[in-house]
C-alpha cells in the first residue's frame, strides 16, 4: 500500500476493541480450455470481516437533530 499523511491520525479511540479484526476470504478459480486458442478463466470470492463497523462509538453531538437525544452506540444485528 502507498499513502500520504500520518498513519497515526486520527488518534486511536478504544483501540483495544477496534483493533481486533478477523478476516476470512475464500477464493476459487478454474480455467476451461474451449478450443486450442480460446480459454475461459473464471473465479469466485467471498469475504467476511468481523469488526468492519464502528458500532461501539457514540454518535457525535451534531447528529442530535437526526437521532434525537439518543446518541448511544447501537449494535448492528
Amino acid at each position: 500500500m502507498v499513502g500520504v499523511g500520518d498513519p497515526s491520525q486520527p488518534p486511536p479511540y478504544n483501540v483495544d476493541k477496534a483493533k481486533p479484526n478477523n478476516r476470512y476470504r475464500f477464493y476459487g478459480q478454474d480455467t476451461w480450455k474451449i478450443r486450442p486458442r480460446l480459454t475461459f478463466n473464471y473465479g469466485l470470492a467471498w469475504e467476511f470481516e468481523s469488526n468492519l463497523f464502528n458500532e461501539d462509538l457514540t454518535k457525535p453531538a451534531f447528529l442530535a437533530p437526526l437521532y434525537g437525544s439518543d446518541l448511544k452506540p447501537h449494535q448492528i444485528q
